[in-house]
């Protein structure tokens, strides 16, 4: 994916250098932003198995589910302490809102005249994959453009 037509980090209204306490918060960051991307990718394991194997699945795709919801969570805060540029403080934001609204497209609406909005659940999960793997691409950017100054 080419990263071309976005603006450069550096060019974000952000500080450019970090002390050692936001260095900390971005690799922490970092961190559980690969791990986010494992609990997605974890997900969409149980969900297959549920739907392939067996429905016995579906509550281990439920706990993680769950624990999801933390993680983002830790993202958000880690982020906002991290001095990263707004748009990924922005960005960040959207992930535990996007977790809490995953059940709500399939419980409520399941048994309703608007049953095919839970068809809305596979494509944020897909949202909640990439948007992640985008974070972590623009982070990396971000500390190494803060190393070189």
């Amino acid at each position: 994916m080419s990263t071309s037509h976005l603006p450069h980090v550096s060019d974000a209204k952000s500080p450019r250098s970090a002390g050692p306490a936001r260095r900390t918060f971005r690799r922490l960051y970092l961190g559980l932003l690969y791990l986010f991307v494992l609990q997605i990718l974890i997900q969409v394991f149980f969900a297959g198995a549920g739907i392939f194997t067996g429905g016995q699945w579906f509550m281990f795709h439920a706990i993680n589910g769950s624990l999801a919801i933390f993680t983002a969570l830790l993202l958000l805060i880690f982020c906002l302490f991290s001095g990263l540029p707004a748009l990924l403080n922005w960005l960040t934001v959207l992930l535990p809102v996007m977790v809490f609204l995953q059940p709500v497209w399939i419980y409520p609406l399941r048994h309703t005249s608007v049953a095919i909005l839970s068809a809305l659940h596979p494509i944020a999960a897909l949202i909640l994959f990439a948007l992640p793997l985008f974070l972590i691409m623009r982070t990396h950017q971000v500390i190494s453009s803060s190393h070189t100054n």
